[in-house]
Parts: structure tokens; C-alpha cells; sequence
């Protein structure tokens, strides 16, 4: 069995394949995935460098695509999660292992 364990905010930010192809792709070649979305979308801090090679905190508006990635897990035989803190990540990736394994 393959599997992959997709871990993101779900956002096509620079891939070059709409959500139905990359699933329909994955399907074909018998490969279960296993999206965990993180994050709670909105306005959130990240660190970034700037001009002058120092750290700053900006804050960009993030959002969370957890449409597509149901979409992706239900094509695929998959499991779609969400997790939005530490231990929910923990949880998924314990159901995920038992699932692969």
C-alpha cells in the first residue's frame, strides 16, 4: 500500500495541477493520502527577514482549504483531519500510523 501524508494549509500556492487532477493522479496510481489541515486561517504572525538580514514579525492572512482537502482524501480512499494545535496534530499522525501500518 502507498500512502502519502499531505500536511498543509491547502492552498495551491505554487503547484502547477488543480486539486481534481492531483487527486485523479494519486487514485490511478493507487496512492491513499492523508491531508492534515493545520493552522485556523485568518491573520497569523510569521517571521520573515528583512532588507537588512533581520528577523521582524509580520502578520499575513492565511486561509485554510479544508474543502479540498476532504476532496482529495474521499477520492483517494484517504482520511482528511484538521488539526489546529499540537495535539491534534499528534492525534491525526497516530491515526494515520495505525491506518498505514
Amino acid at each position: 500500500q502507498k500512502a502519502i501524508l499531505l500536511i498543509t494549509d491547502g492552498e495551491n500556492n505554487s503547484g502547477h495541477w488543480d486539486v481534481n487532477t492531483a487527486a485523479e493522479f494519486a487514485k490511478e496510481n493507487q496512492v491513499i493520502v492523508y491531508p492534515i489541515a493545520i493552522g485556523k486561517g485568518g491573520q497569523v504572525p510569521f517571521r520573515v527577514r528583512d532588507n537588512d538580514g533581520r528577523l521582524r514579525t509580520v502578520r499575513a492572512n492565511v486561509r485554510v482549504n479544508k474543502k479540498d482537502l476532504s476532496e482529495i482524501a474521499k477520492v483517494t480512499g484517504g482520511q482528511f483531519f484538521e488539526a489546529s494545535s499540537i495535539e491534534e496534530l499528534s492525534q491525526a499522525l497516530r491515526e494515520v500510523r495505525a491506518k498505514v501500518t
